[in-house]
């Protein structure tokens, strides 16, 4: 069934531009083999706002064009993936019967829950979760350019800020006017993380002339996760598989957390469009390339393999580069689609 990774990105036209970001970016991401950064040269003035960045700036020469991918060894959280998997397939199997019910019904339940605390979620999960660190979000703001075969053709902007424990995630994309003018697209995705752990994701999109409203609710205390879809009137309910689930959005900062080993892959369990799907995510290198917003640095190509309906269909190949240090943020995103090779490039960042 759909099972291997999900994490990052976008897609449809959405296979043009939305399917960047709310990539990440993510995972964070599909065919993209060989595709050069096109050499864009912008003469619009970028803006670079870094408090207390990490990021390694080595010096400014040309990007690497290099694009070989290492062997992969073995490793053993690949049977741990594989063992997760059958959670995952079992939770899908219980919940294929239940039936859908008004969104009234649901929201009245999910009205004056409050957020669980970690002994709460420790105990319902039968396992010694230890919750991912997001106190290095405090506030950041990241804003990509997208081409199409070398054209503009969208922005897309990555925020997050964290108050009081409280993590809130944007994602924002946009088409540019040429673009706009034979397909609109305007995406918008707000993610909610509290005590290390998912609360919410709400999904809005216009693409042309599709529109949607969506949204995902966790309770990790009941150990349950609501669909909900505005514009149908309809919601549905599903049980948790144990451990940590996380959306598309959350899931992808939850990457960020961790330190990435070459030849690797790691594994997060996302929900997304009522089905649960178990993310894959190779880290194939480590390449120097140069970028419009931080000079040349260092960073880790990653690949996430991508099984889903919904967000994250139709896409190809995705390659994602992230910089090599304690923040991983995503310079660069490249992926093939249906209708030719999409560049998303950060053009300017924001960090407090």
């Amino acid at each position: 069934m759909q099972i291997q990774r999900k994490f990052i990105t976008f897609f449809g036209f959405w296979v043009i531009i939305s399917f960047l970001m709310h990539v990440a970016m993510l995972f964070g991401l599909t065919g993209i083999r060989g595709l050069s950064l096109l050499n864009i040269q912008d003469d619009n003035v970028i803006n670079v706002i870094i408090k207390g960045s990490e990021s390694k700036i080595i010096k400014r020469t040309s990007p690497s064009n290099s694009r070989a991918i290492v062997n992969q060894t073995p490793d053993k959280t690949k049977n741990n993936g594989e063992d997760q998997n059958k959670n995952i397939e079992s939770a899908e199997n219980n919940n294929s019967e239940s039936s859908d019910s008004k969104i009234q019904d649901n929201t009245n339940n999910l009205q004056g829950t409050e957020n669980p605390s970690i002994d709460s979620i420790n105990k319902y999960s039968g396992v010694n979760i230890t919750p991912a660190n997001f106190e290095m979000f405090t506030k950041e703001k990241l804003s990509y350019v997208i081409y199409w075969y070398g054209i503009y053709a969208g922005n897309a902007v990555l925020e997050s800020e964290n108050k009081n424990g409280i993590l809130k995630i944007t994602s924002t994309v946009y088409s540019s006017p040429f673009v706009s003018a034979f397909y609109r697209v305007e995406d918008f995705a707000e993610c909610i993380i509290t005590n290390g752990y998912p609360l919410k994701l709400r999904l809005k999109t216009k693409e042309g002339s599709h529109t949607s409203d969506k949204e995902t609710l966790f309770d990790i205390k009941a150990g349950k996760v609501t669909f909900i879809n505005y514009l149908k009137g309809k919601s549905k309910e599903y049980n948790l598989p144990d451990g940590p689930v996380w959306d598309i959005l959350s899931g992808f900062f939850y990457l960020r957390t961790h330190q990435l080993d070459i030849s690797k892959q790691y594994y997060i369990d996302i929900f997304d469009s009522n089905k649960f799907y178990r993310t894959e995510v190779d880290i194939l290198k480590r390449e120097n390339i140069q970028n419009p917003a931080m000079g040349e640095i260092s960073t880790l190509v990653i690949k996430p393999v991508l099984k889903s309906e919904g967000l994250f269909k139709k896409t190809g190949d995705i390659y994602i580069w992230l910089t090599d240090d304690m923040r991983k943020i995503p310079v660069r995103i490249e992926t093939k689609i249906p209708v030719g090779n999409i560049v998303a490039e950060l053009k300017e960042i924001q960090i407090n």
